[in-house]
């Protein structure tokens, strides 16, 4: 089976999956970039087979932009059509925030390789955001259930000039028509840092076999990401009143 990267923790506490053979992990570590393994590795151990990396992008409409919006901020200033919501990405994933909120922290990664997530950072980014979710309709694309095919819909529609998604989705916006155009996730302006997508990897676990990982391995490398993510979440709450707390995800490192 082909399983997300951020799977193999549980699946390995579990013991339904084992680690690789130290010589096939041998053999990855000769053939593969570093950040591929160390998103199937608890430390030295490898548990899986990178098998693709996907990142999350930002989606515009090339008849409203002629160029690519160099800035958030220049998205969220162009004037457009009555209807039209300038900017639209899912609040309730790490994922879709953290490029934003790494851009104003001047990064996601501290100096002992943990996530920061910095309460201000976050409460910036929705206040910057403020201008494309403050109306109802704009909340709605910014957050609830089916968000990924409101999203794409209201793109084919003309009532969306932009959004952030991941690649998943290119078919369903080949089928729907319109013009669109992809780029990289822009900052905000003026931010000390660059907006980077962080990457998720799918991958084949290892057989169960294999040796099964220790009791706590993983849990204890990703303890310091829960607890940044559940203030970063805690922020969102406080701030737009979504309780976000029961969605909480571990990303890779950008």
């Amino acid at each position: 089976a082909i399983v997300p990267h951020h799977w193999l923790g549980q699946l390995a506490q579990r013991e339904v999956i084992g680690e690789l053979p130290s010589e096939r992990a041998q053999f990855l570590r000769q053939k593969l970039v570093g950040q591929a393994l160390l998103a199937v590795s608890d430390g030295e151990r490898v548990f899986g087979y990178p098998i693709s990396a996907e990142v999350l992008a930002l989606v515009y409409d090339p008849t409203i932009f002629p160029y690519p919006p160099r800035t958030i901020d220049e998205i969220l200033s162009t004037r457009f059509q009555e209807g039209v919501l300038p900017l639209a990405l899912d609040i309730s994933s790490p994922q879709a925030l953290a490029p934003l909120v790494g851009s104003l922290q001047g990064g996601l990664i501290d100096a002992d390789g943990s996530l920061v997530w910095r309460p201000k950072a976050v409460v910036e980014t929705l206040e910057r955001l403020r201008a494309a979710w403050g109306s109802s309709d704009g909340w709605r694309a910014f957050r609830g259930s089916d968000l990924e095919s409101l999203q794409v819909q209201l793109y084919s529609s003309g009532k969306l000039a932009s959004f952030v998604a991941g690649p998943w989705l290119l078919q369903a916006l080949e089928e729907a028509g319109r013009p669109f155009a992809v780029m990289p996730i822009p900052g905000f302006s003026g931010a000390p840092g660059r907006a980077r997508a962080l990457v998720g990897y799918q991958g084949r676990p290892g057989a169960r076999g294999w040796r099964p990982a220790p009791a706590g391995g993983f849990q204890r490398q990703n303890q310091p990401g829960h607890a940044a993510l559940a203030r970063a979440v805690e922020c969102l709450r406080v701030q737009t009143g979504a309780d976000l707390r029961g969605q909480l995800r571990v990303p890779a490192r950008p």
